[in-house]
């Protein structure tokens, strides 16, 4: 079977996919990493942008596409970092990536739900983060009332 789709369809599925030519030269790359990439990134080196982590570089990503392993990037002018599997596709390949959601990326809202595939873990743990916030600002708030309270009732009983 095969399956063909768009740029946007992908870019639906999996928000910050890669694509690259034989030569490793990026054809498209998805919606979540777009405005951090110049224009003029299409047609260059996928090196160029993205530095490989764990060891590796481009050249290991037909070894890496048969054997269903995942790769980790980060990109060069930026500390977002990318991981997924890479599959060998007709003309290249496609990492099929996500962002990884480090807590200081969390905390500066540098990242939108939209930056997440839909069934995206990633998702989950943002909002859980955002209610453990809030609960956190409310807990602090009613024991700062309570010893307020306390020393109100102190200063009546001496």
């Amino acid at each position: 079977m095969q399956l063909v789709l768009a740029s946007e369809q992908l870019g639906e599925l999996i928000p910050a996919f890669i694509c690259t030519d034989a030569d490793f030269n990026l054809t498209a790359i998805g919606p979540s990493i777009v405005e951090l990439l110049p224009k003029t990134a299409i047609g260059t080196l996928l090196g160029h942008h993205f530095r490989f982590l764990g060891g590796i570089d481009t050249n290991d990503l037909p070894v890496i596409a048969r054997s269903n392993q995942h790769v980790d990037l980060r990109l060069t002018t930026n500390s977002l970092r990318l991981r997924g599997p890479v599959l060998k596709v007709a003309d290249g390949f496609l990492l099929a990536t996500h962002r990884v959601l480090t807590l200081d990326k969390l905390n500066e809202g540098e990242t939108t739900m939209t930056d997440f595939a839909a069934d995206d873990i990633t998702v989950a743990t943002r909002v859980m983060h955002g209610l453990q916030q809030q609960m956190v600002k409310e807990a602090r708030a009613v024991a700062a009332e309570l010893q307020a309270e306390r020393t109100i009732t102190s200063a009546l009983i001496n």
